[in-house]
């Protein structure tokens, strides 16, 4: 587990430290996916060592990780619309997005200042005692329940959207650890499900978009003839939301009869 973490603190660290001019897009993605692998890890020594504060020790991380996501989630909207609607159209909506995906960057690295820096270091110092100390035994018995709590998802008949957010979670969660641990699973289940993974994110990511365009239809400041088109677009991304869904359960199914 000492490894995984000091690559995690690592990778954290070089995105952090990379000049604004060029961080990209993606790096925005990449540094909260390494984020969230790390909340994973202190989530499991925060089970094993009842001295350990998982919440406290990720607070630090927590503005940074928040911030990208509002950069990414502007981008996954331009993203949408590249897909679903015509070149030329929804141009004052689209600049709009473009200046406030800007300006959420802007506040994105003021963040990023000396006295965050130094509070990573004292926060990585203050972990890996806890690291040292995590019982391997303490460690299957989260693992196992992770499990448990998948499999259970997966043996309902047909899962409700609620339900599909738990199981996205619980398996990015569990396939954080188990490179963590270095451990190779054990379950059929678990080995055939990267493709499935895909498809979560994808439908998740869907719903992200859906609720920006909601926000911004409801939201009264555009004209009824950017609201129509903007409409039509949401129409076509709930269209396939609601085919991933089906195709989410289906694979569910598949899966659990392998």
């Amino acid at each position: 587990m000492k490894k995984y973490f000091e690559k995690r603190v690592e990778a954290i660290d070089s995105f952090l430290k990379k000049p604004a001019q060029v961080f990209t897009l993606e790096d925005f993605h990449k540094l909260r996916v390494e984020i969230k692998k790390l909340k994973a890890l202190l989530k499991l020594i925060d089970f094993c060592e009842k001295d350990f504060k998982e919440e406290k020790t990720f607070k630090l991380f927590e503005g940074v990780f928040v911030q990208a996501g509002k950069v990414r989630e502007f981008q996954l909207e331009e993203a949408a619309l590249n897909k679903y609607a015509l070149p030329d159209s929804l141009s004052k909506y689209r600049n709009n997005l473009k200046k406030l995906r800007q300006k959420e960057r802007k506040i994105f690295f003021s963040l990023i200042n000396k006295r965050f820096i130094r509070g990573l270091k004292k926060e990585h110092d203050k972990v890996k005692p806890f690291i040292a100390r995590a019982d391997k035994s303490c460690v299957t018995v989260y693992l196992d329940t992770k499990s448990k709590k998948i499999e259970r998802l997966f043996e309902k008949k047909k899962l409700k959207t609620q339900e599909v957010h738990k199981l996205r979670k619980h398996l990015k969660e569990f396939y954080y650890l188990r490179k963590c641990v270095d451990m190779k699973p054990q379950n059929e289940l678990f080995k055939k499900t990267d493709t499935f993974q895909e498809l979560l994110g994808q439908w998740h990511d869907c719903r992200v978009i859906n609720n920006q365009f909601k926000s911004a239809i409801d939201g009264g400041m555009m004209k009824p003839a950017e609201v129509k088109l903007l409409e039509k677009v949401k129409t076509k991304l709930v269209s396939d939301t609601e085919r991933l869904f089906t195709k989410i359960n289906i694979a569910r199914e598949e899966l659990t009869i392998m």
